[in-house]
């Protein structure tokens, strides 16, 4: 019997057997160039590693006079090959603690990243392969040629120009002194020159970092850069170049103090308080407090102080800072709107403490512009849905703010109960000083070590009452008590943010916000680094802000002093791995208010003003 064949003359049996072979080459060819792929992926993110803890750890050695390390009086054992390392090592590798850099997000968590003591050379101890070949420290590219054989280390690597600014450390006005610093791989003695006087160099006691320091006496011409310039050294055998732009930045502007008139003018010790154009404070004519000064802001301009701002400028986010630099951010707040988001009762038990009574609670409310409104109801103390101000006990008589570890031992409360009541009285102070002054501050970024300032990293890994206690210690005078934001405040910023300045959604938040998801500018990458989806420092974007108020959608997770169920307290605002339609600038959740694990769990605080 004869075999069927196509009409092409060729048999079933023999078209199976091609296409398995096919397949087969197909598979193999595919996971072939996947390894490649993932080697070449691991590779890349070790070397990014690599280059972002360099210019971190050379900028904590420049500012402390002293490397972060996990353990300085234990050196790591470790021999980079010949033909992988720097030669000028000196052979004494320590472990970096990298907690201690702020602001680095590490891709490769499990590495161990170590530092030369003498180079500043940072390696991966573990080594990453690449085309066959193990490398310790990054290369040129992603070609196999060794990154320190292949060009010669510069003399000055780092320069750093700044002022002691109150204000912004790029400017510099009368009385202000600007100190350069400048990290060098060896001994040397150049000239440096600051606005053409010969400034002196002090240097470390290992000769790698000096520090100039030239102090602003007089301003002839402003809005023009301080010059300097570093010459005249040589080193291994050539001559160094003259270098006049700092590393970090485009340098400092001299700037007339006319902020000091307004600080004058604005907060006597006669008034306490003033207000950005003198008389009554209200809704458009922002309360300054006694210890801050209102700054520029993008599209929100104060102008000299001698005259009112314009409804827009309130609008887009009016902008005062302290002598720390916090920030905060003008939200407005009309009477009609605040009327509808709160109830006064004759009093509510908290839950679990005796004679304890709170006589304000929120209400439902509905926020936002037409077409892009969200309704959120809060219930009455001694229940177990939203609410604030309340009490969480857990699932014992001991457990959450009845415990004394969190009441005492973090939040300083010698009972519960003068918790119970702290809280309470402080919502009191909250709402009246709103109905007071038609509004209130709020934390222009995120929640940080150092306060509420752009570019540090967002304040995490702590539970809700250590971000608590955080928030309460950023007053810069009497006139003024910080918080953690209570939920109505959040929701009253949704409200400003929905509907006034450059009208940002509250209900899908994709388009300015940092999300998986994230749209349009909120989307917008810089070089071939993905940025958004990923957790970023405060401030990170211009693109990532609504009205001044920077990160209030995506990022992180936001804690507030809201209450829900027994062991919980929400946070808001949704977080960077989640997109901005589910989890918008709006959104409520929740979690254990004792969860201190909680990488993407950081706070914003308020001002209460007085």
């Amino acid at each position: 019997m004869k075999e069927a064949r196509d009409e092409k003359g060729v048999t079933l049996l023999e078209l199976t057997i091609t296409i398995t072979v096919l397949l087969i080459l197909a598979s193999v060819t595919t996971q072939l160039g996947l390894g490649k792929t993932m080697e070449l992926k691991r590779y890349n993110s070790v070397k990014s590693d690599i280059i972002e803890l360099t210019e971190a750890v050379q900028t904590y050695y420049m500012e402390k006079g002293e490397l972060p390390l996990e353990d300085a009086e234990t050196q790591v054992k470790f021999t980079p090959p010949e033909d992988n390392k720097n030669p000028n090592d000196s052979g004494e590798y320590y472990e970096i603690d990298i907690s201690l850099l702020e602001s680095v997000n590490i891709q490769n968590k499990r590495n161990t990243y170590i530092v030369d003591k003498q180079s500043l050379t940072v390696y991966c101890q573990e080594g990453i392969e690449y085309q066959g070949k193990t490398y310790y420290t990054i290369l040129d590219n992603n070609e196999t040629t060794d990154y320190y054989n292949q060009v010669d280390l510069p003399i000055i690597s780092i320069v750093t120009f700044e002022s002691d600014n109150s204000i912004n450390k790029y400017w510099a006005t009368e009385g202000d002194t600007v100190t350069l610093k400048l990290f060098t791989n060896y001994e040397i003695d150049p000239t440096v020159i600051i606005n053409g006087t010969n400034a002196n160099i002090e240097w470390s006691e290992d000769k790698r970092t000096g520090t100039a320091t030239y102090k602003i006496e007089e301003i002839k011409t402003p809005d023009t850069k301080i010059e300097f310039s570093i010459s005249n050294y040589t080193a291994n055998g050539k001559a160094g170049e003259t270098i006049n732009k700092p590393t970090f930045s485009d340098g400092i502007t001299l700037k007339m103090n006319t902020w000091k008139i307004m600080k004058v003018s604005l907060n006597t010790e006669a008034i306490g308080n003033g207000t950005i154009n003198g008389g009554t404070p209200n809704t458009n004519n922002p309360i300054i407090p006694r210890g801050y000064i209102p700054i520029n802001a993008g599209n929100a301009t104060w102008g000299d102080g001698s005259s009112a701002p314009t409804q827009s400028s309130v609008d887009n986010g009016l902008v005062i800072k302290d002598s720390k630099g916090n920030e905060w951010v003008w939200v407005p707040v009309e009477k009609s709107i605040l009327s509808k988001m709160y109830t006064k009762s004759n009093g509510e038990n908290i839950t679990g403490i005796t004679g304890v009574t709170t006589k304000l609670y929120t209400n439902s409310t509905t926020i936002g512009r037409a077409g892009d409104t969200v309704t959120l109801t809060r219930s009455l103390p001694n229940t177990t849905d939203y609410r604030e101000p309340d009490f969480i006990v857990g699932g014992n008589s001991t457990d959450y703010d009845k415990n004394e570890i969190y009441y005492k031992t973090i939040l300083g409360f010698d009972t519960s109960e003068a918790m119970a009541e702290a809280f309470i009285s402080d919502y009191a102070d909250m709402i009246t000083s709103i109905e007071t002054y038609g509004g209130f501050y709020i934390g222009r970024y995120e929640l940080s070590n150092e306060g509420v300032q752009k570019g540090k990293a967002t304040l995490t890994n702590k539970n809700w009452y250590e971000l608590y206690k955080k928030c309460t210690e950023l007053k810069a005078s009497e006139k003024v008590e910080s918080r953690m934001i209570w939920g109505i405040q959040w929701d009253l910023t949704c409200d400003f943010i929905s509907k006034k300045g450059e009208k940002k959604s509250i209900t899908n938040s994709t388009t300015w916000g940092n999300y998986n998801n994230s749209t349009g500018n909120a989307a917008v990458m810089e070089g071939t680094a993905k940025k958004y989806g990923s957790k970023q420092v405060t401030g990170y974007s211009e693109y990532w802000k609504a009205n001044n108020i920077y990160d209030f959608a995506g990022n992180c997770w936001e804690w507030s002093q809201e209450a829900i169920r027994i062991i919980n307290r929400t946070h808001r605002g949704g977080v960077y791995g989640q997109d901005g339609l589910s989890e918008p600038a709006s959104i409520r959740s929740y979690s254990w208010a004792s969860y201190s694990n909680g990488s993407d769990l950081g706070s914003r605080p308020i001002l209460i003003i007085k």
